[in-house]
């Protein structure tokens, strides 16, 4: 019996094209009288179905947290985008609403972000507002109503550089008692339009507050 090593494209479950491995010549599968054995190189499977999906890069608990963190190793102009999901309870130092926000870069420099936010009420007497506060960084989160809150959410950031602001939006809602909770949007322009991202700073200590929960940081590729 004649045996051929030959390489398949293949479109779902349709061949499109066959070449002989060792001369690159065209060849014609066989409908019948032909026994067929697949083998693939693992690597290049798993990056055809991983392709365009979120790959994790951390995912940490944390206890009483009051140091900032890092996630450095990071390549934003190949990462393209950088997702951060957050579930805990927060604790203000206090008696006022404080932010956990990312930093790219370890940037502190507040006026060198823009931002948005939208407040969605379940509180009586309460109506929706949106304002522009300063934050020095991307919102991942707040406490609400002054008090401990629990807090769900995520944040997602452009991270390649294109020569234009990068930009990002949170999704939180934190609660702080059985009657008063909020749903908050950001949307924040990072100035920078020169630096590629290489690093994120969680930034827990500048405004006082306590971290229990779960942090997860994620790349698109």
């Amino acid at each position: 019996a004649k045996r051929e090593i030959v390489k398949c494209a293949i479109d779902g479950t349709a061949v499109t094209s066959i070449d002989r491995a060792q001369d690159g010549t065209a060849a014609v599968a066989h409908s019948s009288g032909a026994k067929v054995i697949m083998a693939y190189v693992p690597s290049h499977h798993s990056e055809i179905t991983s392709a365009f999906s979120w790959k994790k890069i951390s995912h940490t608990a944390y206890t009483n947290q009051t140091a900032d963190v890092t996630i450095s190793g990071l390549a934003g102009n190949t990462d393209v985008a950088y997702k951060i999901l957050i579930e805990g309870k927060a604790v203000p130092a206090t008696g006022a609403d404080k932010n956990i926000s990312v930093q790219p870069n370890g940037d502190t420099t507040a006026s060198n972000y823009v931002h948005s936010r939208n407040y969605f009420y379940y509180v009586s007497g309460a109506t929706n507002t949106v304002d522009q506060p300063s934050n020095a960084g991307f919102c991942l989160a707040s406490n609400v109503y002054s008090g401990t809150s629990n807090v769900v959410g995520e944040l997602v950031i452009t991270a390649k550089d294109r020569g234009l602001p990068r930009c990002g939006k949170s999704d939180f809602t934190a609660i702080s008692s059985t009657d008063k909770a909020l749903g908050i949007k950001w949307v924040t322009l990072w100035n920078n339009t020169a630096d590629e991202i290489t690093s994120l700073v969680i930034d827990f200590s500048s405004t006082t507050i306590t971290f229990t929960g779960t942090i997860t940081v994620l790349k698109l590729v």
